[in-house]
């Protein structure tokens, strides 16, 4: 209002301005003190606006009937200067709200031009984010950057959450957004605006903005958008929710193939103690202890791993997740190697681990079940008296173990394919039977870590496996 007033009073003295200038010069023709205040009528409809013009205009009608028509005064004596006064107001107030309408029509075409690339600005944003979608709190933040709003407010009815940004987005109280959310909407702050959400077609929460200059139409606009948003939310949840449940159950399924190998090692320790108590060379009593201490040991190792199995397969494990920590591979190679001796019997095995790695962030257990099963098929696929290596290198991101053997190696078409379940190498099926689980189960624990697992050949023959876990 106060600003109404002073533009009025602007126009005003603008117009006695005119008159004044117009009165000290004396051969001034009346038509052109005319059309010289039609001007600045044009000009303060510009300007300013109708009812700026307008008032202008009337003082203008009042200072030229009173100072340019004889006789000087409120009188009017000849028909001709009556119809140079109506001439006069007519064009003044009709240019006057004629150009007062053409500046409205500028002012509602810039403001929707500006509406609308602020609202592609909003767009792109939610769009433009790939596989990363916006969240609740970014959105806020987004409006508030976009729109020039001092506090916005969302509030998800599904989830119960309200997020605010904006330095006066307290001002947007929780019972207005409620209330909104419900299709009933809040009156009171004229500088504060509600909207409903919806989300499938349902009343779903409810956005609201204060100290913008938003219309409602623009305000619905927005609103629309933000749906647009949490729609994208949820499906993104829900294909979080999938790939999570689908990773579990492929880590499920690795674990369960990695352990049925692994029950392989405690029976084949079983049976070679066994073999040796029931031959002729079954040694001292000592030695005969030894072995029924190995059996019972290794049934025992056995009977946990198969209780283990079974929790799994019946679905108790369906939080299976890695119990990730920070392990130092410099102990944790050689432990697992250890546990590989006695089916080694007299093979070999050199392991190169230096002191000085970094610790890996990774599962123990998991990791020392990939060593096993790799050990384990070199074991099986390489010469009797052929020795077998384990070594370990940090490369400056990743620490890579490499598991090598001497035995006739893969052909360079299956290097991959040997990775997939059930698929064994033509070499492998001619020399023993499996099951070609136990690497597809190692590749699924590894990338599960973050890392990655692939085989090369060495120069001297054989196959090298390298596992890559990031520290």
């Amino acid at each position: 209002m106060q600003t109404l007033l002073w533009r009025l009073a602007i126009s005003i003295s603008l117009v006695g301005l005119v008159l004044a200038v117009c009165l000290r010069l004396p051969s001034l023709h009346r038509a052109t003190v005319a059309l010289t205040l039609v001007l600045i009528i044009v000009g303060t409809a510009t300007v300013f606006g109708a009812a700026e013009a307008l008032l202008a205009a009337l003082v203008a009608g009042v200072g030229f009937v009173y100072y340019f028509l004889p006789p000087r005064g409120f009188q009017v004596d000849t028909f001709e200067d009556l119809v140079d006064l109506m001439a006069f107001l007519v064009t003044a107030i009709v240019t006057g709200q004629v150009v007062a309408q053409l500046r409205r029509l500028r002012l509602r075409a810039l403001k929707q031009q500006d509406e609308a690339e602020k609202l592609n600005r909003l767009t792109h944003a939610m769009l433009s984010r790939g596989e990363s979608e916006l969240s609740l709190a970014q959105l806020a933040d987004r409006l508030v950057g976009i729109f020039e709003a001092e506090g916005v407010a969302l509030y998800d009815m599904l989830s119960g959450q309200i997020v605010r940004s904006g330095l006066h987005s307290g001002a947007l109280s929780d019972d207005a957004l409620y209330q909104a959310a419900t299709g009933d909407l809040p009156f009171g702050n004229p500088h504060c605006f509600f909207a409903p959400i919806r989300r499938g077609g349902k009343l779903g929460g409810s956005i609201s903005m204060n100290g913008a200059n938003v219309s409602d139409t623009l305000l619905r606009a927005i609103a629309e958008r933000v749906e647009l948003a949490m729609a994208r939310l949820d499906a993104a949840e829900k294909a979080t929710e999938a790939e999570v449940v689908r990773r579990t159950e492929e880590l499920k399924s690795a674990v369960l193939d990695a352990m049925a190998h692994e029950i392989r090692n405690p029976l084949n320790s079983i049976k070679i103690a066994a073999t040796t108590l029931l031959s002729e060379y079954a040694g001292s009593e000592l030695d005969r202890l030894e072995m029924l201490t190995i059996i019972d040991e290794e049934a025992t190792r056995m009977d946990r791993l198969l209780e283990e199995e079974v929790r799994l397969a019946r679905g108790e494990a369906k939080d299976l997740s890695l119990r990730k920590e920070a392990h130092d591979l410099a102990r944790l190679i050689p432990e697992a190697i250890e546990e590989m001796r006695l089916v080694a019997g007299q093979r070999p095995i050199q392991v190169f681990v230096p002191e000085s790695l970094p610790p890996a962030e990774c599962d123990g257990n998991m990791i020392g079940r990939v060593l096993k099963q790799l050990v384990s098929n070199a074991l099986k696929y390489s010469p009797e008296d052929s020795p077998l290596t384990v070594s370990a290198e940090f490369t400056g991101e990743t620490v890579v173990i490499d598991v090598v053997d001497r035995g006739p190696g893969v052909n360079e078409d299956e290097r991959e394919r040997i990775f997939e379940k059930h698929y064994r190498g033509r070499a492998a099926r001619r020399r023993t039977t499996g099951s070609g689980l136990g690497l597809a189960s190692a590749r699924s624990i590894v990338r599960a870590h973050g890392g990655e697992i692939w085989l090369t050949s060495p120069r001297g023959g054989g196959a090298a496996f390298h596992i890559s876990l990031p520290v």
